[in-house]
């Protein structure tokens, strides 16, 4: 029970979504790149496959272009929760491929594995908030919005 009531300390109730979206990425990545991962023919960290990082960024930029939460805002806390997915592949492979290097490109891949797990963390959030406000922008012109958009604190001229 502790959990939940931190989870919900820490996010506002209009974020839930967007989590909640990135979280559910997560097995669809792990599916797609664990192929990859054991094929055994890739370096440390392997190839991810982002397809689904990109889609909840679309889905949450969809759920939010209505709302009062900034589709930024609601893809980086998607892309952050999907990243999950990211590091678990990229940490799998890597552990597969350390055993097999010599000591001193061991000792290198370990050392730099928090600084490349970043990178990957770093871009996915950013797959899920470009998706986030493609999907965002596409509403609003569906919508033929020419009022201000009161979201973002700016005010378009007449």
């Amino acid at each position: 029970m502790n959990g939940i009531k931190t989870f919900r300390s820490l996010t506002s109730d209009p974020l839930r979504f967007a989590i909640l979206v990135g979280l559910t990425s997560i097995p669809f990545t792990v599916v797609l790149s664990w192929g990859m991962v054991a094929d055994g023919t890739y370096a440390v960290g392997g190839r991810i496959s982002g397809e689904f990082v990109f889609v909840a960024g679309l889905l949450s930029g969809y759920y939010y272009s209505n709302k009062s939460v900034k589709a930024t805002r609601a893809g980086l806390w998607t892309g952050l929760a999907a990243s999950l997915g990211t590091l678990l592949v990229f940490l799998a492979n890597s552990a597969g491929t350390v055993g097999t290097l010599s000591t001193g490109w061991a000792v290198v891949a370990i050392v730099g594995t928090p600084v490349v797990a970043a990178l990957g963390i770093g871009l996915s959030v950013l797959v899920a908030v470009a998706g986030a406000v493609i999907s965002d922008r596409a509403m609003s012109w569906f919508r033929g919005s020419d009022e201000p958009d009161h979201r973002n604190g700016h005010v378009q001229d007449p």
